[in-house]
């Protein structure tokens, strides 16, 4: 995957179509941002007018159900604890504000509940 950032004077198609000349096998696709927010694999890109930056944090998939190793499973709860502590490792690397921060960690432990963690658990 690779992510670009073209001139609003280029032109994309052109650009596109030289990208896709390089291999047979390698085909390049786009995407166009929407209300200054773009997906691109698990991360939502948003373009910031006011500050002139980019801004990321997480991103799923409208199909993610929310669903983790159920709480009352019988699995190591070495397994359990691996499920909420990659969701926030993720948080620290992807998120880029505070805000953005803060609004993922209320959504681990929305999902954590979903599945039955203790909230305690959660936030250790």
């Amino acid at each position: 995957d690779t992510f670009v950032f073209i001139n609003k004077d280029a032109n994309v198609d052109n650009i596109l179509s030289i990208l896709n000349e390089f291999h047979p096998s390698i085909k390049f696709t786009r995407k166009i941002e929407d209300n200054d927010k773009l997906e691109f694999l698990d991360v939502q890109v948003i373009r910031s007018s006011e500050q002139q930056c980019f801004e990321t944090t997480i991103y799923r998939k409208p199909t993610f159900t929310g669903l983790l190793t159920s709480w009352n499973s019988y699995v190591p709860i070495q397994y359990k604890k691996a499920s909420i502590v990659s969701m926030v490792n993720r948080a620290l690397n992807i998120c880029s504000t505070y805000k953005h921060l803060e609004d993922e960690f209320n959504e681990i432990r929305r999902i954590g509940l979903l599945n039955n963690y203790p909230l305690s658990f959660i936030d250790t």
